[in-house]
């Protein structure tokens, strides 16, 4: 990329290049955000409504 001050590089990181590896435990979810879910507070079959909280997580 050029700019007035010069030429930058500029470098696409695919953050979802891992899904589909087949490195995943069943089960599994991955995400590529950081962090852990540690519950799921809705059930199958559930209402949920706009502003729900769905899950907790932790970083």
């Amino acid at each position: 990329m050029f700019t007035d001050s010069g030429c930058d590089e500029i470098t696409l990181i695919d953050v979802m290049a891992h899904v589909g590896e087949d490195t995943a435990a069943v089960g599994s979810l991955k995400s590529p955000m950081p962090g852990q879910v540690v519950a799921f507070k809705v059930a199958v079959g559930d209402t949920v409504k706009k502003a729900n909280h769905l899950r907790s997580s932790k970083p």
